[in-house]
């Protein structure tokens, strides 16, 4: 078991931030300076600092070279490891079973579907019509065609997903589906949800992100606090959507952005100011010294 000394007079052991929405601008790519420098504070003054988002490795950019950060926990929670040296400590995978169970389940709606590997990621190419007509909570401010294709960076464009997984015999990690009606959406949550073995994310009107069972982004952040012997009652996270949700009531304080989807924003133990207003900054510089 790791083991992690927190220095005592500041009040937070471990500080998680989602990307999309609460620290990163969907569409630029880029972290407010302010927001960077109220991080880089918590990390100094002793706490565990924390990437918690659904994207994989390696559509992470510049987080990569940011000393201040200490853990990365990506996928939804299927993969966590250490940004110093990059080691996995520990993760997640979904059975190949269970993944062609949930294209079975689901094919006849017409879904659009992304794939997940830990270095590539796979999309299909009507996907991104099926977004820009409906929204997603995912993509933030990036509302056009233009602008989602922007957010996909590092994204494989493909035709068909099947073909594609054809050729590629490494483990998944998570999977995403959009559709092109909210009715269809509304008929594959009911089914996945009669299937089973999985962890549900919705992503708006039409979006599903899904992993296995009691994979999400809290059910992570438990075990790294166990892992790195943290007292959890004493950890903060911030997130704004759909797959932030699992991070409510298992850490210490849940903070929402204003931005945040009404769900979020009525569960959440506490509300800072909106993505634009840098609020991640604005709730943490309240503990600066």
């Amino acid at each position: 078991m790791l083991q992690h000394t927190q220095m005592q007079n500041y009040p937070f052991s471990l500080v998680a931030f989602d990307l999309d929405g609460t620290t990163i601008d969907t569409v630029s790519g880029e972290m407010h300076p302010r927001v960077q420098a109220a991080l880089k504070y918590a990390h100094d003054h002793g706490a565990q600092v924390c990437v918690v988002s659904g994207r994989p490795l390696h559509m992470l950019h510049d987080l990569l070279v940011w000393d201040w950060v200490d853990w990365l926990v990506t996928l939804n929670g299927s993969v966590v490891r250490r940004q110093s040296d990059q080691s996995i400590l520990f993760k997640n995978e979904m059975p190949r079973e269970l993944v062609n169970d949930v294209f079975s389940t689901l094919d006849d709606l017409n879904p659009a579907w992304f794939v997940f590997y830990e270095s590539e990621t796979y999309r299909e190419l009507r996907a991104i019509t099926y977004m820009a007509r409906k929204g997603s909570d995912g993509l933030g401010e990036a509302t056009s065609e233009e602008d989602i294709i922007n957010t996909m960076t590092g994204m494989k464009p493909v035709n068909s997903i099947h073909e594609a997984m054809a050729k590629h015999p490494d483990a998944v990690f998570k999977m995403e589906c959009s559709f092109e009606t909210t009715a269809l959406a509304e008929e594959a949550g009911q089914r996945l949800h009669a299937l089973g073995q999985l962890d549900i994310a919705r992503m708006g009107p039409i979006e599903y992100e899904l992993t296995r069972a009691g994979v999400n982004k809290g059910s992570a952040l438990e075990q790294l606090c166990q892992e790195l012997q943290l007292d959890i009652s004493r950890s903060v996270a911030f997130g704004d959507s759909g797959n932030d949700y699992s991070m409510i009531g298992r850490v210490g304080t849940f903070v929402a952005m204003a931005n945040s989807t009404p769900k979020i924003l009525k569960d959440a133990d506490e509300i800072c100011p909106s993505f634009d207003e840098q609020g991640v900054a604005v709730w943490l510089e309240q503990y600066q010294a």
